[in-house]
């Protein structure tokens, strides 16, 4: 299975409590009945104030076909690009490989905010990365394989990804301690997992 990251910003006009209830409401579970290349999916609403609003996570047998290049529109495709061009402006995606630090439990249930805290950073190629924080109770890192343009994403001032991100890294900690503090690379998120990687679904919203 591969995975993809996505880094998404709000349309011009949209403030991100807009953006972020389209996402829910509309777009989330549209993906989840009409993507058929979707075997696991888990969306990270920002909380943190950054120049982005939602890091994404997809996991699907073929990255490249999930992008759509080379894919021939369908009606089902064509239904899911007009629903992100209505909201999303302009994207950084990434074809990455996973690599589980800390193999701690995940927050049920599935389609529901997480109630742990969850910390999104982004590293440059060639700087030190930090030790794993010793109370986060589950680690994953995302190393960066290629940056990737989705071709079928129409969006507005769509531009390749930023090339500079070699590693994300995504760490959850329970509520009070002390390095679940965001930083400096970092965004705290509020995490809605609506697939599991192994193909298992839950609801939306």
């Amino acid at each position: 299975m591969e995975k993809l990251v996505f880094v998404f910003r709000r349309k011009a006009g949209l403030s991100r409590q807009e953006f972020h209830q389209h996402y829910v409401q509309n777009h989330s579970p549209l993906g989840l009945r009409l993507q058929q290349n979707l075997s696991g999916y888990t969306v990270n609403h920002l909380i943190s104030e950054a120049e982005f609003d939602t890091v994404t996570e997809i996991w699907t047998p073929s990255a490249r076909a999930f992008a759509g290049g080379g894919a021939q529109a369908t009606p089902a495709s064509d239904e899911i690009v007009a629903d992100h061009v209505s909201f999303m402006g302009p994207q950084d995606s990434y074809v990455v490989e996973e690599r589980i630090v800390r193999d701690g439990p995940l927050d049920p249930p599935l389609g529901q905010p997480g109630s742990r805290r969850k910390v999104v950073s982004f590293h440059a190629a060639g700087e030190p990365l930090p030790e794993p924080a010793g109370d986060a109770v589950r680690i994953v890192d995302n190393i960066v394989l290629e940056p990737l343009y989705l071709c079928d994403q129409r969006v507005e001032a769509g531009s390749p990804s930023k090339g500079d991100v070699a590693l994300v890294r995504t760490a959850w900690f329970e509520e009070g301690t002390a390095s679940g503090e965001t930083p400096a690379n970092g965004v705290l998120v509020r995490e809605y997992r609506y697939r599991a990687p192994d193909g298992s679904g839950g609801q939306a919203g």
